[in-house]
């Protein structure tokens, strides 16, 4: 029963979550073929993607952490709940850190 009950409450967090992110902003994605460049079509690729890992993100931390507290203290379940979460932010890092790279080369070229 506790189980269940786990699961239930994971799950409404995670229906929950786009809710929470979202709520004072409209996320409007647009296709990127509509645009008029290539810098604007690169700049919105970026941005979609952008948008979806911050939408996964919580989900990915959350499964993790499910996997952690249902371990059971199976070393097993503990080392891939941390995998889980830790790959999940390495990966939202490099995609952060991929359009500041691209900001900057902006900047550089005068673009």
């Amino acid at each position: 029963m506790r189980r269940f009950l786990r699961g239930l409450i994971l799950f409404l967090i995670i229906l929950s979550t786009p809710q929470l992110i979202f709520a004072q902003t409209r996320v409007v994605i647009t296709s990127p073929l509509r645009s008029t460049s290539f810098e604007e079509m690169v700049t919105r690729i970026g941005n979609w993607i952008f948008t979806l890992a911050l939408g996964i993100l919580p989900i990915m931390i959350l499964i993790g952490a499910y996997v952690l507290a249902t371990g059971g203290g199976s070393p097993e379940k503990r080392s891939l709940g941390k995998k889980i979460i830790i790959y999940s932010l390495i990966g939202f890092v490099i995609i952060a850190l991929t359009r500041g790279i691209i900001a900057l080369l902006k900047v550089i070229l005068g673009i």
